[in-house]
């Protein structure tokens, strides 16, 4: 009767202290996925070196169900040896002008959108959008501190632009330091400009020595006389570079132009964005016509660095 008795109290005591036990537990709950909104900071973005030592990036704002929630921007800068930097940039702000930049290096631009979750008061962000860009070094003066020219000569004799010389600037030579060329300009009557020894081939030039050749995308869709003013989300790399000419009297793009004529250009692996002005005589690209140091105006923008193909998104 006592063993009885005994065990009944047990069997009551080991279910009171599970009973006690379990209500002492905390359940485990695995924490709540991460809550994303869904205010895209970033149909497009975009960079633009609109200075000599300063990139804008710009991007596109998307409305959303999740408008409400959304604060501000965040810019984050990163370059390899100096790690990144966080700004905080108004909600109804899309550019922002970096400064104090170096040409040597290359910099990731990354935007994201702030929100505060209403149910919560969390902090969330958007997915992450970003652009790689290094700096190019713009010319406007060649490299005896002249404005950029690439002549005709005798009436009928072009000349040659090298786009980044010994003296780090672009400078224009004659046929007879023909190695240097890495555009050439045809005659005044067959006024065609492009690839150095495409040109030299097509005006039957007697070179001494063997150009380097640029290779050159057809006319862009620009209509513009400053090189700040191409602000792109093209990836360079992409176009279709190849030895070519640009006749600035017949072609189509050319003489739609209201002030400058558009191309990029490749010599190895950099990079050069270039503008023919227009603007010459009779309203095209020549000047001084009538006059045997006939010649074109040229802006250049030039990616120092190998491999550096400017804006390169990646989505």
């Amino acid at each position: 009767m006592f063993f009885k008795k005994l065990m009944s109290i047990l069997c009551m005591l080991a279910i009171s202290l599970f009973i006690f036990t379990a209500c002492e537990e905390d359940p485990v709950v695995d924490p709540p996925p991460p809550t994303f909104i869904t205010v895209l900071p970033v149909d497009d973005i975009f960079a633009g070196q609109t200075g000599t030592d300063t990139i804008t990036v710009m991007w596109n704002h998307s409305q959303s169900i999740s408008e409400t929630w959304f604060k501000e921007y965040e810019l984050t800068i990163y370059e390899a040896s100096a790690g990144s930097q966080d700004i905080r940039i108004d909600k109804n702000t899309t550019s922002k002008a970096i400064n104090g930049l170096d040409k040597s290096k290359t910099y990731t631009f990354s935007i994201v959108a702030i929100g505060v979750n209403p149910d919560d008061g969390q902090e969330v962000k958007s997915i992450v959008k970003e652009i790689k860009w290094g700096l190019a070094t713009h010319f406007t003066t060649n490299d005896v501190g002249a404005k950029i020219r690439v002549y005709v000569r005798q009436s009928s004799i072009g000349s040659g632009l090298n786009l980044y010389s010994q003296a780090q600037s672009p400078s224009s030579w004659t046929v007879a330091n023909g190695q240097r060329w890495n555009l050439a300009l045809g005659g005044k009557d067959t006024l065609i400009f492009g690839t150095a020894s495409t040109v030299a081939d097509y005006m039957k030039y007697n070179l001494t020595g063997v150009p380097v050749d640029a290779k050159i995308t057809n006319p862009l869709d620009f209509d513009t006389d400053n090189l700040t003013n191409l602000v792109l989300n093209m990836d360079l790399s992409t176009f279709n570079y190849a030895d070519r000419t640009i006749n600035l009297k017949t072609d189509n793009v050319a003489t739609s132009r209201q002030k400058g004529l558009v191309f990029f250009a490749k010599v190895e692996n950099n990079y050069s964005k270039i503008i023919v002005l227009k603007n010459g005589d009779n309203n095209g690209y020549l000047h001084d016509s009538n006059q045997n140091n006939a010649y074109i105006e040229l802006l250049v923008s030039y990616q120092t660095r190998s491999n550096v193909p400017y804006a390169k998104p990646n989505f």
